[in-house]
């Protein structure tokens, strides 16, 4: 019985033996290097075809501002607020007149807390968060809040 056992786990390493020699043979050709008149066709991209270098971005991604549930646009004449995710975080944007300042502080209870300034003014709002995604415009630099102010008090 101890021969039969041994023959056939001699057997078995002779097989997957020879299953990784065929594996390996097939696979070889894989990492080949393509040398010149090998039949492969490459392309030579110019200067005006060839893409910018850096980080490729999409030209309407959202731009966080320190939360990622406040962002704007490229063109920053809006800003998108979602009040339902509410995910803390501060920042500010920045303008030639000045900044807008905000800290989103997050959820309490159903309650998004939002603190932000403009020009020294300090304003808290606790918008629900059933509202959800809000965008506001910015005009003469400064984002029109007019849809959330009945939430708000100056501090």
């Amino acid at each position: 019985m101890k021969y039969e056992t041994l023959a056939a786990l001699i057997f078995l390493a002779v097989a997957f033996g020879g299953l990784a020699y065929i594996f390996v043979s097939m696979t070889d050709d894989i990492n080949e290097t393509v040398t010149a008149g090998s039949g492969v066709q490459t392309d030579i991209l110019d200067g005006e075809s060839a893409p910018a270098a850096g980080p490729i971005v999409e030209a309407d991604a959202p731009i966080v501002l320190g939360s990622p549930s406040i962002t704007t646009n490229a063109a920053r004449d809006e800003v998108i607020v979602d009040f339902f995710e509410c995910i803390p975080g501060s920042g500010s944007l920045d303008f030639e007149s000045g900044s807008v300042s905000f800290e989103m502080k997050g959820l309490e209870g159903n309650d998004c807390v939002v603190e932000y300034s403009v020009e020294g003014d300090d304003v808290t709002c606790r918008v629900p968060s059933g509202i959800g995604v809000k965008r506001f415009s910015i005009e003469d630099e400064v984002p029109r809040l007019g849809a959330i102010e009945s939430y708000c008090v100056a501090s």
